[in-house]
C-alpha cells in the first residue's frame, strides 16, 4: 500500500474527460482516480495510462471499467485511452495521440491527484502493441519532458513485430495490401526496430498467454530477447494455459503483479 492511501479513499468514475481534439473526433479518458472529503491537493498517486485493444478498430471504452477499477482499487489513478482507429488514421497517428494524453496528464495532474512523476503505460493486445511503440519510437521526446516522468511499461498479448502478423487488421494499419509491398513502413511499427544499446528504456513488463491463438506469445518472446541482449531493464510472464483476452488479465494474482512492478519503479 502505498505512503497516503487511506482506509475512507474512494475511487470515483470520470467518463469522457476530453484529451484531444483530432479534426471532427474528440478522444477521450476514461479516468478512476481517488477521493477523499478535505484531501489535500499535494496527496498524489502513480498513473496508469492503459491502451484498450481492438486490433486497431474503434476501441470499447466502457466495457472494462469494471475491471479497471480492480486496479485502480490497489492505490493507482488508471486512464483508459482512447485512440483513433485504423480506419481513422494510419500508423503512427495512434503513437501521436497517446503521447498527447501522457500531455494532459501531466498539465492537469493536480485534478485527479496524479503524480505526474510516476507515469506509467499500459496495453492490451492492440492497446499493447500502441503502447510499447509509443515508448520506443517516440522515446526523445518522452524523456525530455519537463512535467513527467515515465517509469515503465506493462504490454499484455501485445503484437510486437509487424512481420509475424500480415492479417487484415494489421494491413489496415498500416494502409497496405500486403506486408512485401513496404517492408520499410513494416519496420516501422515493429518494436524491434527501435531498441538499441544505447536508448535509455524504462522498466518494462512483458506478459503473455502461452495458448494464445491470436498473438502467438513468440512476439512477446523475440522482444524479450531482443531487450535482454540490450542488457534492458525487462521482465517477462509467462501465463500458462491462457488464451487473448478474457478475464485473466484481471485475476487478483496477475493485479498484484502489476502493483508490485509499478510500486518497485
Amino acid at each position: 500500500m502505498q505512503s497516503g492511501f487511506h482506509n475512507d479513499t474512494e475511487w470515483l468514475y470520470a467518463p469522457d474527460v476530453p484529451y484531444a481534439q483530432r479534426d471532427d473526433n474528440t478522444l477521450k479518458i476514461q479516468l478512476i482516480f481517488p477521493y477523499r472529503r478535505d484531501m489535500p491537493e499535494t496527496e498524489r498517486y502513480p498513473v496508469v495510462l492503459f491502451v484498450p485493444g481492438a486490433a486497431w478498430y474503434r476501441q470499447e471504452m466502457y466495457n472494462s471499467v469494471p475491471q479497471w477499477a480492480k486496479l485502480a482499487e490497489m492505490g493507482v489513478v488508471v486512464a483508459a485511452v482512447q485512440v483513433r482507429s485504423s480506419q481513422e488514421a494510419l500508423f503512427p497517428a495512434q503513437t501521436e495521440d497517446l503521447l498527447a494524453a501522457m500531455q494532459y496528464l501531466a498539465r492537469d495532474a493536480a485534478r485527479w491527484h496524479i503524480d505526474p512523476n510516476r507515469m506509467y503505460l499500459c496495453g492490451q493486445s492492440s492497446g499493447g502493441h500502441i503502447a510499447l511503440l509509443t515508448m520506443l519510437s517516440r522515446l526523445q521526446e518522452i524523456a525530455a519532458a519537463p512535467d513527467y516522468t515515465l517509469r515503465g511499461l506493462i504490454a499484455i498479448s501485445a503484437p510486437t513485430d509487424m512481420r509475424l502478423c500480415g492479417g487484415k487488421p494489421s494491413l489496415d494499419l498500416l494502409g497496405l495490401t500486403s506486408l512485401e509491398e513496404d517492408p520499410d513502413r513494416v519496420a516501422a511499427a515493429s518494436c524491434g526496430s527501435y531498441i538499441t544499446a544505447d536508448a535509455p528504456l524504462p522498466r518494462i513488463l512483458l506478459i503473455h498467454g502461452t495458448e494464445d491463438p491470436v498473438v502467438p506469445m513468440a512476439h512477446s518472446d523475440r522482444l524479450h530477447r531482443q531487450l535482454l541482449a540490450m542488457r534492458k531493464r525487462v521482465e517477462f510472464l509467462q501465463v500458462a494455459g491462457a488464451g487473448h483476452g478474457g478475464a485473466w488479465p484481471w485475476r487478483e494474482a496477475l493485479l498484484t503483479r502489476l502493483m508490485k512492478f509499478i510500486h518497485e519503479g
